[in-house]
């Protein structure tokens, strides 16, 4: 199987499930071997990730200097992605495009 680099254009690609199920009679696989594989793959994905968050908020709360520097950070990314929103729904020539009828802004 050939990869596939992200965002890559390819009407051949299946997600897991369809390839498991594919694969169903090659690997001699049962319906319920199916689902235990996804279900594995589900909870590892979920379990992991929300370990991850966990871990974090706890290092934040216990370290408020880091907790400050994030802060600082994430706002200056809110404050970026604001601003873009605002440019795309004012149109070059400086109309309101018309996308969105409230505006957010962040001082």
């Amino acid at each position: 199987m050939k990869s596939l680099a992200v965002g890559d254009d390819d009407s051949n690609k299946k997600a897991f499930l369809d390839m498991l199920i594919a694969e169903k009679d090659r690997a001699n696989l049962s319906m319920l071997d199916i689902r235990e594989e996804v279900d594995t793959f589900m909870f590892a994905g979920h379990d992991t990730t929300s370990s991850a968050l966990g871990w974090t908020i706890w290092c934040l709360s216990t370290h408020q200097d880091f907790q400050q520097r994030a802060y600082e950070e994430m706002r200056g990314h809110v404050h970026t992605l604001v601003v873009e929103v605002e440019r795309e729904e004012v149109g070059e020539d400086g109309t309101n495009s018309g996308r969105s009828g409230h505006h957010s802004t962040m001082e």
